[in-house]
């Protein structure tokens, strides 16, 4: 029994090895990746790729202790130290490390170590070794390519914050310097008071919010004012207008350049002279909503003050005559309202809605004499159309305040006890 047992472990021990002879026969068969099998620190095999690498015969490598292929025999121990911890761990350690051929020139390894038998790089071990010197020197470059790209990135944001500050001190200096000269300009350098100009520029202010009064006289008209009693105000405010205009040549040619805009359609008719070729290419039907020409930045304040022009070309003669029906509407709805509440003895809110009437028809037939060149170029939206925030809430305002008359007009006069089941 004892000699069957001894023959059967022979014959294992012999497969083992045959077993282990194949791998070994097949590892070193492999020309593709340096192999090294190293036992307890001497090459025992090697393929020729492992030879070519390091520069040997394969004859010269076997046997031989592994630090051969090592700068030195301290940098194998380091690298059997780091090596031997990880294969402790039942691991399959990889590192890069710099190798040296034959010739003494270095060159960088990345050596894969799988294990055995036992015991680590004393015991048997297969190290794969592949030449990544060119991957190296890649990698290297690339890293020199960052940091010279992220010190240029750094450079160019220290230069924009550098331009940034000076531009900021810049604009805060000339804004001081505008200010002195706007301020030079206004005011007396001796004695501080305004100058001419700025009075002139006051007058001009003062002027433009009293073109506006032509509601509050209608309203003053409506309320029973006398027509003596109107005349003399109007006719101060038209005489200041006039000597204003004289005395100032830049006013006369504003207020006199809409007679004939074409004498001047690059400067003081530049605006009208764009506001009436806007309304010629309209012709009937117009060309189009969105198809407009004009406004593409050739008819200025296209979307405010000349919107009834942009109108007009996209929409056509059809198109304007629906839109100034229908601010007719609006206006003679205004005034009917006024009416009811006057008969309904409202006199207040009667007044309230005859000024919103007067006043959205004034503004409107301002704004369209204005973009069809029967007035002088002024400042004024078109209620409803015109962009603008200010403007339109203004306007949703005074219908509101209009509704709200014809509801108190409605409402008057009717018994309480109705109001309240109507509500309820």
């Amino acid at each position: 029994m004892s000699q069957t047992s001894d023959e059967l472990l022979a014959s294992l021990n012999q497969r083992d090895i045959a077993r282990r002879l194949q791998e070994y026969q097949a590892l070193l068969a492999n020309d593709s990746v340096g192999i090294l099998v190293v036992c307890d620190g001497e090459i025992m095999q090697c393929n020729q790729c492992a030879a070519r690498l390091f520069g040997w015969e394969q004859a010269d490598l076997l046997g031989r202790p592994a630090a051969r292929v090592f700068a030195s025999e301290e940098e194998f121990q380091s690298f059997a130290t780091k090596i031997g911890d990880a294969l402790a761990a039942d691991g399959s350690p990889s590192m890069e490390w710099k190798t040296v051929r034959r010739d003494g020139a270095r060159f960088w390894a990345r050596l894969l170590v799988k294990s055995i038998t036992p015991g680590g790089l004393a015991g048997e071990t297969v190290w794969m070794v592949e030449d990544v010197t060119e991957r190296k020197a890649t990698e290297a470059q690339l890293a020199r390519a960052r940091e010279e790209l992220e010190n240029r990135v750094r450079a160019a944001h220290d230069e924009l914050s550098w331009t940034n500050e000076r531009l900021v001190a810049e604009m805060y200096e000339r804004s001081e310097v505008e200010e002195r000269a706007r301020r030079m300009a206004l005011y007396d350098h001796w004695t501080g008071l305004p100058n001419r100009r700025l009075l002139e520029s006051r007058l001009d202010e003062a002027v433009r919010n009293h073109q506006l009064a032509g509601d509050r006289l209608a309203v003053l008209f409506l309320a029973g004012a006398r027509i003596r009693h109107l005349l003399v105000p109007m006719a101060l405010g038209i005489a200041a207008m006039a000597l204003l205009a004289v005395t100032s040549s830049y006013r006369l040619r504003r207020l006199t350049a809409f007679r004939d805009p074409w004498q001047d359609p690059f400067d003081s008719g530049f605006q009208l002279t764009q506001s009436l070729i806007a309304i010629g290419r309209g012709e009937w039907f117009g060309v189009g909503l969105g198809s407009s020409v004009q406004k593409l930045f050739y008819l200025p304040e296209a979307h405010t003050d000349f919107v009834f022009a942009v109108l007009a070309e996209e929409f056509g003669f059809a198109g304007v005559v629906i839109v100034i029906a229908l601010f007719g509407l609006l206006v003679g709805r205004a005034l009917f309202i006024a009416r009811n509440a006057a008969r309904a003895g409202l006199e207040f809110q009667s007044l309230v809605a005859a000024a919103i009437g007067v006043w959205l028809g004034l503004q409107v037939f301002v704004n369209i004499g204005v973009n069809m060149g029967l007035l002088p170029t002024k400042g004024l939206t078109l209620p409803l159309l015109s962009y603008g925030g200010s403007s339109m809430l203004v306007t949703l305002g005074w219908l509101g305040v209009l509704l709200r008359v014809h509801h108190e007009t409605q409402s008057h006069g009717r018994p309480a006890v109705a109001r309240e089941a109507r509500r309820e």
